[in-house]
């Protein structure tokens, strides 16, 4: 009895010991993980490369213009090998008046990148016409204030013309108010294009370099301008076609060319691009002044360079308009 009970220990022992032995291992690898799930109300967008919306001017008579220097500054970003004189030669101005508008600049000690104020090149303004008047309809749609990272403030806006002939020489008066509604200073601009076609949008900007403190909105309102029906010349019919838009952060760079589709040759071509947000606000607008004539059929290739205070550009609206000697 004692000899079968210790037999059976024996093989309980042996049994406990071989099933320890064959136990598998625990598979690290086979451990679950955590996934992250994004919290809800977070959006994950592909921000679309930015498009462009272009305005032709079409053969319109035009009365012998003027030059008139536009009161609307530009921004220009140095690069290397710039100088003021040289900006001074090419925009047609002197260094003094770069200098008064860019207090503390030192021309000796331009950086690459620096943002100047430069004053931009004449336009052409065509005098009012003889005839019966009619009545502008030209109105603001939008007006904004961007801070500049060195205190300054830029204005910047657009007008539409709602008449079926075109507008000339239209001048805007901004306002900066309080919270309260008191006015604390004012400013007026000439709209970017000399001349609005008609059914068109054309932008207006002015730089604040020392806004009042206590500035809260801006307002706007058209105080000049006439409505123009019977021309002496004739504005060129220009094309604007092979349009690139290449954006990197708040800088954008829209190329393309510019075509005479008409009869005769065309001068004093302008360039008007103006650069709305992902809001359709309007962030901001650069004017080109191009030193060429076109023959009927020619072309020329433009480029613009601009960091508008409004930040990103997402569309541009591009106006072409030229005159006929």
């Amino acid at each position: 009895m004692r000899r079968w009970l210790l037999l059976a220990a024996l093989s309980l022992l042996c049994l406990t010991q071989c099933r320890s032995v064959d136990k598998p291992a625990i598979d690290t690898a086979a451990t679950p993980t955590m996934t992250v799930t994004p919290e809800v109300g977070v959006a994950f967008v592909t921000v679309a490369p930015p498009t462009a919306v272009f305005v032709q001017t079409t053969p319109s008579p035009l009365p012998t213009a003027t030059a008139t220097p536009s009161p609307t500054p530009i921004v220009y970003t140095i690069a290397s090998g710039d100088t003021l004189l040289a900006l001074a030669l090419q925009q047609g101005v002197t260094v003094d008046e770069i200098e008064a508008l860019n207090p503390g600049i030192v021309p000796e000690l331009l950086q690459i990148g620096q943002q100047v104020v430069l004053p931009p090149p004449a336009t052409p303004l065509a005098q009012q016409s003889l005839g019966t008047p009619i009545p502008l309809q030209v109105v603001v749609t939008q007006v904004h204030a961007y801070q500049t990272p060195v205190g300054s403030l830029w204005l910047v806006g657009e007008v539409f013309n709602q008449s079926e002939f075109a507008a000339e020489s239209v001048q805007v008066e901004i306002s900066l108010l309080d919270e309260a509604g008191a006015v604390l200073a004012t400013a007026v601009s000439w709209t970017a294009a000399p001349i609005i076609p008609a059914q068109t949008r054309v932008p207006f900007g002015v730089l604040i370099a020392e806004p009042p403190a206590a500035f809260a909105y801006p307002t706007v309102a058209v105080i000049g301008g006439a409505t123009v029906t019977d021309w002496g010349t004739r504005y060129a019919d220009l094309l604007v076609t092979e349009t690139a838009v290449a954006g990197d952060g708040d800088r954008v760079q829209i190329s393309g060319q510019v075509t005479n589709r008409g009869t005769e040759t065309a001068t004093n071509l302008l360039l008007i691009a103006t650069l709305y947000n992902a809001q359709e606000d309007v962030s901001g607008y650069a004017q080109l002044q191009l030193d060429t004539t076109l023959a009927p059929g020619e072309n020329t290739p433009f480029v613009f360079d601009a960091t508008p205070p409004g930040g990103q550009v997402v569309t541009t609206q591009i106006i072409a308009q030229g005159q006929i000697p």
